[in-house]
């Protein structure tokens, strides 16, 4: 009898600092399309450095057409789906690279790095993650996946520390193109407000129930982000990958309040995205 009443004494203690369980639901799909004309460059390079590697070993091809502007400006390169429900949060993402593959006569290719985890509030978390690389010396490396537990004497704690809410007081109000109001914060001083800051940085427009108190905080994510910006110094040396380091990335995808699966949230769903095809052709090619 004593231990049933110190086990429901401990329960109604986790309850009295657990958080709202997500209410409503949330799913954000941020993108990033790259800059057709920053990236045109880039493939050139590469697909003459991929014609000259066929010839050293002997072998003759025509080169492939660099891929249409139209087409390259739909790609999507980089992409974030972050979802949360019943205390529950996971997230995916896929960055990707384009590049003339050797054993494939130079067709444009994409190369995928992905990384996926699910936890629940205070309890475990479980992530995987898997990339190929376009160097065909690199020889292909196996998903890796590792889980991590909350301790049960540190769970009240955790609670607690998921239940506080963060005010939005002072922080300049945004907006994404949809329409979807933001807060930005900055790692340096944000100017602009609902104008697009304009002063060299990196600018994250957070969503507002981030601090309203209806979304937990959850120990592996900063909160739920809606644009990203990257105001570069005028000079600053252009990255070599502009798919995966453009300047911005936003919310494409914003939904409240639709059911999301249990299943969504699973061990299973993590490893399933993390060992999809990591090597897929352009268009089709073959």
């Amino acid at each position: 009898m004593a231990l049933a009443v110190l086990m429901a004494a401990a329960l109604a203690g986790c309850t009295e600092a657990a958080p709202p369980k997500d209410t409503p639901s949330l799913r954000i799909v941020m993108r990033m399309h790259p800059d057709p004309q920053q990236l045109r460059a880039q493939l050139d390079d590469r697909l003459a450095s991929c014609m000259l590697q066929l010839r050293a070993q002997g072998q003759t091809a025509q080169a492939p057409a660099l891929p249409n502007p139209a087409d390259m400006a739909k790609w999507v390169t980089r992409e974030t789906e972050e979802i949360y429900a019943n205390g529950q949060r996971a997230a995916f993402s896929t960055d990707t690279l384009v590049w003339p593959n050797p054993a494939k006569a130079c067709q444009w290719t994409f190369y995928k790095s992905v990384h996926a985890e699910a936890e629940t509030l205070c309890g475990d978390w479980y992530g995987g993650s898997a990339k190929r690389e376009p160097n065909p010396d690199a020889a292909p490396e196996p998903p890796s996946f590792s889980e991590e537990k909350t301790p049960a004497d540190a769970a009240k704690r955790c609670l607690a520390d998921a239940a506080k809410v963060h005010s939005a007081s002072g922080l300049p109000k945004g907006a994404t193109p949809a329409g979807q109001s933001c807060y930005w914060l900055s790692d340096g001083p944000v100017a602009g407000g609902a104008a697009e800051p304009s002063v060299p940085g990196q600018y994250f427009c957070s969503h507002p129930r981030a601090y309203d108190g209806s979304l937990p905080r959850y120990r592996r994510s900063d909160g739920p982000t809606l644009r990203y910006l990257r105001v570069a110094a005028p000079g600053a040396p252009r990255s070599a990958t502009p798919e995966t380091d453009a300047d911005r990335m936003e919310a494409e995808v914003v939904e409240e309040g639709k059911p999301i699966p249990a299943s969504r949230f699973s061990r299973q769903a993590v490893e399933a995205f993390v060992r999809q095809p990591l090597v897929v052709p352009v268009g089709g090619q073959q």
